[in-house]
């Protein structure tokens, strides 16, 4: 990954009878612990892309990258008009 020019990072750590050896790892567990304020906000977007994955699949059937990204935003769209719409149901169930 490093000689295509992407710096993984990964949370790794040593356990009682396994121990992080690879260099790699080590290299990216430190970047890892560079970026922890960062990383500990990811789990919010985490959960709206594994919703989406769950609501509408998680594969694209198209040919053109361009056509996967009006797929995908159209996605965006419908998973925040759903929850829109079920935020006014909620709203509206009250008797006033």
């Amino acid at each position: 990954m490093e000689s295509l020019g992407y710096k993984p990072i990964v949370c790794s750590e040593d356990t009682t009878r396994v121990k992080v050896k690879s260099k790699e790892r080590k290299r990216a567990d430190q970047r890892a612990k560079e970026k922890e304020e960062i990383l500990k906000g990811r789990y919010r977007i985490e959960q709206v892309f594994g919703s989406i994955k769950k609501a509408y699949g998680s594969y694209l059937y198209v040919k053109r990258e361009h056509m996967a990204k009006l797929m995908v935003l159209g996605m965006f769209i419908l998973w925040n008009m759903a929850g829109l719409l079920s935020l006014v149901k909620f709203l509206f169930s009250f008797t006033w």
